[in-house]
């Protein structure tokens, strides 16, 4: 979304995910002490739903692959744009052996080949690739167990 510039400030988005609000307002054209009202103030937004849910947690053993199918998400509310959601791990908590496949439906590819046993989590993040910012609009959090390879006795 770009900046909308006011006479005294400015609309722009805060970039967060949850609750909040950010206001910007350029007051050194006012003498100190400096006071400063609001009178116009508009929150937009929606909630989102998906089709299909994502799983909580998953166990997978180390060596194995797996595929998750994620359906994009939608807005419940009609907020007056096409949306063109995609998916991708949340910068800082990537796990090196997963792998976001864009499409409709996303697949995301666990790959635990060399992983070591454990417990791990993974973040996924719905975003609209429209908006510029690429603003997170719903977090998914899965926690996967890798577990140690299981062994076939063969007589």
């Amino acid at each position: 979304m770009d900046e909308q510039m006011w006479r005294y400030g400015k609309e722009a988005w805060c970039n967060l995910e949850g609750r909040y609000i950010h206001i910007v307002a350029n007051l050194t054209h006012l003498a100190p002490p400096y006071e400063m009202t609001i009178c116009t103030f508009a929150v937009f937004g929606t909630q989102y739903g998906r089709n299909s849910t994502v799983p909580a947690s998953l166990e997978i053993a180390a060596g194995d692959t797996e595929t998750l199918v994620v359906e994009p998400i939608y807005a419940k509310i009609d907020i007056g744009n096409k949306l063109d959601i995609h998916l991708r791990q949340k910068v800082g908590s990537e796990l090196p052996w997963v792998e976001v496949v864009h499409g409709s439906p996303t697949q995301v590819n666990l790959d635990t080949n060399g992983v070591q046993p454990g417990v791990y989590t993974l973040v996924l993040e719905s975003f609209d690739q429209n908006s510029g910012v690429y603003s997170t609009l719903k977090t998914d959090t899965i926690k996967v167990t890798v577990t140690f390879p299981t062994t076939v006795i063969v007589p």
